[in-house]
């Protein structure tokens, strides 16, 4: 058992799912407490002996898992992870979205194409723009660099989706080199006001899938 259930219960769901023309996105829970600490804790672990804490990874990899239970329809072709530029790879050292989409492929035994998708610029961070802000800072921002014929549909990884314009950028490129259907799986997302299109039932379970 991954979560107690007073911390199950605490989790919620945004009020709103995202809508975009480019994919549907598929979530585990509300971004705030109590799981943005544990986000945080995954995504910038801390020096020394608690940095070797697995357990902030093996929640995120449950709740990954779960977020992709409450899909229905055929598997994906393959599953990618929204890349890192190369010096943020170096600097950090690992891709948090990478971890997770390994964790969906090793889940669901679907391929993970870690490097298919490429971030062309080190785009300046997010935090503190607006929704028209973040679509123009990484306009541009992504190539697909993978093997041809392109799979047809794909999961794309992220951890948190915030307003919606980093994985939509990432959509709209692969949706242009010949992928017909992108869902966007992520652990946590922001409310949006915008319609509803695809929510991950939390409770739901991940029967027959381990969490490594």
């Amino acid at each position: 058992m991954v979560l107690c259930d007073g911390c199950r219960l605490a989790l919620t769901k945004p009020p709103h799912a995202m809508q975009s023309s480019f994919y549907q996105c598929a979530e585990a829970t509300t971004y705030g407490p109590p799981i943005d600490s544990q986000i945080h804790l995954f995504k910038y672990p801390p020096s020394g002996s608690m940095g070797l804490n697995p357990s902030p990874a093996r929640l995120l990899k449950h709740l990954i898992l779960e977020a992709a239970a409450a899909i229905h329809g055929p598997s994906p072709d393959a599953i990618l992870p929204i890349p890192l530029h190369r010096r943020r790879l170096h600097q950090r050292g690992f891709n948090p979205a990478c971890v997770l989409a390994r964790a969906l492929a090793h889940g669901y035994g679907i391929p993970c194409l870690p490097v298919a998708l490429t971030r062309l610029r080190d785009t300046p961070s997010q935090t503190g723009l607006g929704r028209l802000a973040r679509r123009k800072n990484v306009r541009g921002a992504f190539a697909y660099r993978g093997k041809r014929p392109t799979p047809k549909s794909v999961w794309l990884v992220d951890d948190v989706v915030t307003t919606g314009a980093t994985t939509e950028e990432a959509a709209r490129v692969l949706h242009k080199v010949g992928v017909e259907e992108v869902t966007v799986i992520c652990v946590a997302r922001t409310p949006s006001p915008r319609g509803p299109t695809l929510r991950a039932a939390l409770c739901a379970g991940v029967p027959d899938r381990q969490v490594f």
